[in-house]
């Protein structure tokens, strides 16, 4: 009698790894670069830095050491050629910046054979904080219930500012981002606000709705992909009212030329013909009843008296060899004086 035995051969060898290094690390994502000796499939989780290490079956099913799914981004698998290098499709994401992480790798052939034991490979994240260029933040101008602030970072990001009574608690960065005090209380409107930075391009934006005569402490903080620690503070006091007039002070387009030296008269009456200019103040509630308005970088302002008479002049700083001039009309309006008066560019109140 005769036998035939067909005798088969059953691949037993698990995959070796020709390449496994770390790829790319961001801020907040991370890839790896893969190469084994067959075709097969590589698989990563990544762990905290001090975690215990997963078995090569948690890794391959996207588990912990203790068996439990890890949070999205923090697994993922790649199908490879042998020896042929290649990243995972979608590494590693919704990781935490500047933070230290292992990334724990298996490979496993088309047999299947999976590795015995995992490889891990140690990374920590990018941190990305945006740096305040010397002298940033800083006050920009301040008025009777509003004040501005200027801004510059080295990086894009965005600024965010809180302003709260003086001494009051210090709110977290987080807070000031989100427009609240140190109690997690939304400030009033007005009383926050954020601006998008380009790098090294100094912005201003500016709070309102405060106070008369009042002392307040502004905190401003930035983020990019990562938001600055600790907030900076800034303190400030808005200015009075008397009663008898306020400075109403209005961008100009195109007059802040010749014109402003040799002609007031026609700088101003072009200026109210271009934004029909009508400030004034009552004076029995002490209100603004009309905002400012701007567009452009010359300036003048209006001063009101208690009989509602308008009377324009330009701001001082403008005008060359008329500031003395200026400045003694205005000292003949009674209770205003110069100190009421915000001068200098970009003023506003």
């Amino acid at each position: 009698m005769l036998f035939q035995v067909f005798l088969t051969t059953t691949h037993f060898r698990q995959p070796y790894w020709q390449v496994v290094n770390i790829y790319s690390v961001g801020i907040t994502e991370a890839n790896f670069l893969v190469q084994i000796d067959e075709i097969g499939t590589a698989y990563f989780v990544v762990v905290g830095e001090f975690d215990a290490l997963p078995s090569p079956i948690q890794v391959k099913s996207g588990q912990d050491s203790t068996g439990t799914p890890v949070a999205v981004g923090f697994s993922g698998s790649v199908a490879l050629t042998a020896f042929v290098s290649a990243t995972f499709p979608i590494g590693a994401y919704n990781l935490l910046p500047g933070t230290n992480y292992k990334a724990c790798l298996i490979a496993e052939d088309v047999i299947p054979n999976i590795q015995g034991s995992i490889d891990t490979l140690s990374f920590s994240t990018d941190t990305s904080f945006p740096v305040w260029i010397s002298t940033y933040p800083k006050m920009d101008v301040v008025g009777a219930t509003s004040a501005g602030f200027k801004v510059e970072t080295d990086i894009a990001s965005t600024a965010y500012f809180v302003v709260v009574p003086r001494n009051a608690s210090a709110p977290t960065s987080a807070q000031v981002k989100a427009g609240q005090d140190a109690s997690s209380t939304p400030v009033a409107t007005g009383f926050s606000g954020n601006v998008a930075l380009t790098a090294n391009i100094e912005k201003s934006f500016f709070s309102f709705n405060l106070s008369l005569n009042t002392d307040y402490d502004v905190y401003i903080v930035a983020e990019s992909s990562v938001i600055q620690d600790t907030p900076i503070k800034l303190q400030f006091k808005t200015l009075v009212l008397d009663g008898y007039g306020i400075a109403i002070h209005v961008y100009g387009a195109s007059w802040n030329g010749s014109t402003w030296l040799s002609d007031p008269t026609a700088a101003l009456a072009a200026i109210n013909d271009a934004f029909n200019i009508v400030n004034y103040l009552d004076f029995t509630g002490i209100q603004i009843l009309s905002s400012l308005t701007s567009a452009g970088t010359g300036m003048a302002f209006a001063v009101t008296e208690p009989t509602y008479k308008k009377r324009r002049y330009i701001d001082p700083d403008q005008i060359g060899t008329l500031r003395a001039e200026i400045m003694s009309i205005l000292n003949t309006i009674p209770s205003f004086g110069y100190s009421d008066v915000v001068l200098g560019t970009n003023a506003q109140s």
